[in-house]
């Protein structure tokens, strides 16, 4: 690695390019940031397949229901109906 003469700050960049500690910490730094936005991603990954199986029963219901309520006969008489209604 050559580092050129660049002023009075030389030995402080020849220090810091040579020094392991910064790089291990930024590689922890880096480290962290990567597994915090996985831990996210995957937390949100997960939610959103829980509400699209909600939304999933939420539509089957509605189907079922409208199946359910518009598929009787009308099996009384109209006179016994509106007498009910009155």
């Amino acid at each position: 690695l050559e580092v050129y003469e660049i002023g009075p700050l030389n030995n402080t960049f020849t220090d810091v390019l040579t020094d392991n500690s910064a790089y291990s910490s930024v590689s922890v730094l880096i480290g962290f940031l990567v597994i915090f936005r996985t831990q996210q991603s995957y937390s949100r990954f997960w939610d959103g397949c829980r509400y699209l199986k909600e939304m999933q029963a939420e539509w089957f219901m509605t189907g079922s229901n409208l199946f359910a309520f518009t598929r009787s006969k009308p099996t009384a008489e109209p006179a016994a109906v509106r007498a009910f209604q009155d």
